[in-house]
């Protein structure tokens, strides 16, 4: 019966599968939720479509609570609660006014509408603005941080991602000023350095060109020096990345504290979206199974008319077989049906699948 199309959705599913309710009325408004989406189809399919596209809201949350999360959680929250918006527009205008969302659901959507919860509304416009397109699951890895909105983390991106193009203005010019072929190179023990063959190196060690290249290391083939200017740029460039990828963790920690600050809220967002997907999904099933509202009371009945066990029918189907529906009517009162009914029949199967039928139907009338 799982058609759900969210991760909050499946785990809501299987939960109240496994803790059934003995409160009438609160079985009554989750039969309501998946009623009126039996009826409006057409919106039901729609906002199915917009569902998928949500991500597990409560476990972002959930990380970035505990400390371990990172950028995708947050973008996670953003994303999610976007849709969550949508979706509230999308039911705001109900397709027949004549049959509004019922109690479940119209509590559903407002808690899915982030201009009802101001700071809510304002923490997804910081999102939306200060997130960028591609984020590294660790802070520490910088990049997510979206342009133009820190003018001093832009200015040092700028130092740090232009750097090769300075750099390599730098080994043009050094090499025309001293007429000796040479390169640039990095490493993490020298920074930048001025790399030459050793059989070209000599005028770099003789003067006037001494006064500009500093000798650093001396290899078989190759000789290595520094200038004044690399080493003032090389410097330069090593803060630049340090100190932007400081303000991108400081803009991380920020965020990370707002979303804690806003779990409660973000919490019953996350909550809705899984009502909302497990409502959708058991009409979606219900409409392909051809099942149909249980009545549920307080009285001792149990009445199964043209009962089906869910899934020998659909095993039976695919096997190109019918599948015959059959009856059960107990009643503790013995007012409508018997108090007991014994199911016998030696060396004939069915009689434990006619017993879990009657017991998975008793959990799906809720």
């Amino acid at each position: 019966i799982d058609r759900t199309v969210t991760a909050g959705g499946a785990r809501l599913l299987a939960s109240r599968l496994a803790r059934p309710l003995l409160d009438v009325a609160a079985i009554d408004q989750r039969l309501d939720a998946v009623d009126w989406f039996v009826e409006h189809r057409q919106l039901r399919q729609r906002l199915r479509e917009v569902l998928k596209g949500a991500g597990d809201m409560a476990r972002a949350l959930s990380r970035l609570a505990l400390g371990r999360g990172g950028p995708r959680d947050l973008g996670c929250i953003r994303d999610t609660l976007k849709v969550g918006e949508r979706l509230a527009g999308m039911a705001g205008g109900s397709p027949d006014p004549l049959s509004p969302p019922p109690f479940e659901l119209e509590h559903v959507f407002k808690a899915l509408t982030p201009s009802l919860h101001e700071g809510l509304s304002q923490f997804l416009a910081i999102l939306e603005q200060g997130l960028g397109p591609d984020l590294p699951a660790l802070a520490r890895d910088g990049g997510f941080v979206a342009s133009g909105v820190r003018p001093e983390l832009d200015q040092a991106r700028t130092l740090r991602d232009d750097s090769r193009k300075v750099i390599a203005a730098m080994e043009s010019q050094l090499a025309l000023e001293s007429g000796v072929p040479l390169k640039i190179r990095h490493n993490g023990v020298l920074g930048y350095f001025v790399e030459a063959t050793a059989g070209k190196a000599d005028p770099l060690f003789q003067p006037p060109l001494n006064a500009t290249f500093i000798h650093r290391q001396t290899l078989a083939n190759q000789v290595r020096f520094t200038t004044v200017e690399l080493a003032d740029l090389d410097a330069r460039i090593a803060q630049a990345a340090e100190r932007a990828l400081a303000m991108e963790v400081a803009a991380f920690e920020d965020w990370r504290e707002q979303a804690r600050m806003l779990a409660d809220a973000i919490q019953i967002a996350s909550e809705a979206l899984a009502r909302l997907d497990v409502a959708s999904s058991l009409a979606e099933w219900a409409e392909d199974a051809g099942a149909v509202r249980p009545v549920v009371d307080t009285s001792y009945a149990f009445d199964a008319k043209g009962a089906r066990h869910p899934v020998v029918e659909a095993a039976v189907k695919r096997a190109g077989d019918p599948y015959t529906p059959n009856d059960c009517c107990l009643d503790a009162s013995g007012e409508t049906g018997a108090r007991l009914s014994i199911v016998t029949g030696p060396n004939m199967a069915g009689k434990s699948t006619f017993l879990r039928q009657n017991a998975l139907l008793a959990i799906l009338a809720q």
